[in-house]
């Protein structure tokens, strides 16, 4: 109880959910074993809530139950992988007043990620651009993001997934190379549905944007697509 009202009472909350297989859970009648449901607190460090999947229910039917333990509201930003990327999950998390942030991927058996490929191609003057190079010993890890508002998408589209149309939509790229050769480079490519209003998320214009660099854009990356990935590195 202490550890979620530290987290409810945080003015500021990133929760990442995503699934996780029970270890030692196969039997006889379940092959694939029991999974579980946990939301790692990327803000606080913290596993704000676990639910355990039934054998009759899966991630997409259990995203809505863990959530309304978090009692969401402004200010808060949901995380998920592409499995939650759903339109009733996307309007609960809305008619909380919290923001999310989902992956997306074209077998959630939508046309989406296509949707927001031809957003792209056809609004480049309104794309924002960042980029950034890390390096760690002989890796080099090559980070570009691409960020368009949601309004750029077709009406029908933006109105599938309720506040779609006043956010935006993200696109990453990771590319990773090695002085030595000793791996292939390989690069990876994701896209993102986000309701954090473009204008919002940024200071000033587009243009000053891309010379400031701590900019609630870049912050709005940092925060949602990469701090996801805690549940893997820091959680599971």
């Amino acid at each position: 109880r202490k550890r979620q009202r530290f987290i409810r009472d945080r003015a500021r909350r990133s929760p990442h959910m995503d699934g996780q297989a029970v270890r030692a859970s196969k039997t006889e009648t379940s092959a694939s074993g029991r999974y579980a449901l946990n939301v790692y607190d990327g803000e606080s460090g913290l596993c704000a809530a676990t639910l355990l999947v039934g054998d009759k229910t899966n991630e997409i039917t259990c995203g809505r139950e863990i959530l309304s333990k978090l009692d969401l509201g402004p200010g808060d930003l949901v995380t998920a992988d592409a499995l939650s990327t759903h339109p009733p999950l996307v309007e609960y998390i809305h008619s909380t007043g919290a923001d999310y942030c989902l992956a997306v991927k074209s077998n959630a058996g939508f046309e989406l990620e296509d949707e927001i490929d031809c957003a792209f191609k056809n609004n480049p003057t309104e794309i924002f651009h960042d980029k950034s190079v890390e390096r760690a010993g002989d890796r080099i890890d090559t980070r570009e993001s691409r960020l368009l508002p949601g309004s750029t998408l077709p009406k029908d589209a933006a109105s599938r997934w309720p506040g779609l149309r006043q956010g935006c939509v993200i696109e990453t790229t990771t590319t990773r190379e090695f002085k030595n050769g000793r791996k292939d480079k390989t690069v990876l490519v994701r896209r993102f549905i986000c309701s954090v209003p473009l204008k919002a998320a940024y200071k000033g214009s587009l243009k000053g944007l891309e010379e400031d660099r701590s900019s609630e854009a870049h912050d709005l990356v940092e925060r949602a697509v990469r701090g996801h990935w805690g549940v893997e590195d820091r959680l599971h």
